[in-house]
């Protein structure tokens, strides 16, 4: 059980990590213009809706990729107990749908 519980707090990391290096080299990639304001929710539809389609499937395989090493982390860690990496694999998917 502690096994489980360690691994789904590993491949919660790793998984994160993973979605984070891989979002950092999508921006060296496809640059935010200079001057957006977050807050703004007006420039956040525009950024949006300019997106190139290859950025935008960028950061859908970097979730694909991030929930397929976190999960398999998750049950390195717990010796093989499939429940972890699937709790790991869901928390990142819905952290990848919010």
């Amino acid at each position: 059980m502690l096994r489980t519980i360690l691994g789904i707090i590993v491949g919660a990391v790793v998984g994160g990590a993973v979605v984070s290096c891989w979002d950092m080299v999508g921006h060296k990639i496809w640059p935010l213009p200079p001057g957006i304001d977050f807050d703004d929710p007006e420039q956040l539809k525009t950024l949006m809706l300019d997106m190139p389609l290859p950025a935008i499937l960028w950061v859908a395989a970097g979730f694909g990729v991030g929930i397929f090493a976190g999960s398999s982390a998750a049950n390195w860690v717990a010796k093989g107990n499939s429940v972890a990496g699937w709790i790991v694999a869901v928390l990142l998917f819905a952290g990848a749908m919010w």
